[in-house]
């Protein structure tokens, strides 16, 4: 933890004999766990995709992204996690964008 993180969590300083208070930051491998979490019951990350509907996975990856962009809000983007947390929402961008077009129900064999 850097000394400008612990800085902006000070909320309030008592002056008469000396006192600090501060909303503690959360620690970069606990929001990883908790994001570790919500993925290992996502079932279109694990499933065959004859027994998935489009509809559903489509759900399932919005909600994915949207765990992610609340995670990247609690770490720093440019560290590991951070940029993995990035990647990881750039694929479901990607997969949304395969499924949700027009194409995608010629496609010789579905996702």
């Amino acid at each position: 933890m850097h000394f400008k993180e612990v800085l902006a969590g000070v909320t309030g300083i008592s002056v008469p004999i000396f006192g600090i208070q501060w909303k503690p930051v959360t620690a970069e491998v606990t929001v990883a766990r908790e994001v570790l979490r919500t993925l290992e019951d996502k079932r279109v990350l694990y499933r065959p995709h004859e027994m998935e509907g489009a509809h559903y996975c489509i759900r399932s990856v919005e909600d994915i992204r949207r765990t992610l962009t609340g995670a990247l809000q609690q770490v720093d983007p440019q560290t590991h996690v951070g940029k993995q947390f990035a990647k990881i929402r750039k694929a479901c961008r990607e997969f949304c964008d395969i499924v949700g077009s027009p194409a995608f129900d010629r496609a010789p064999r579905p996702m």
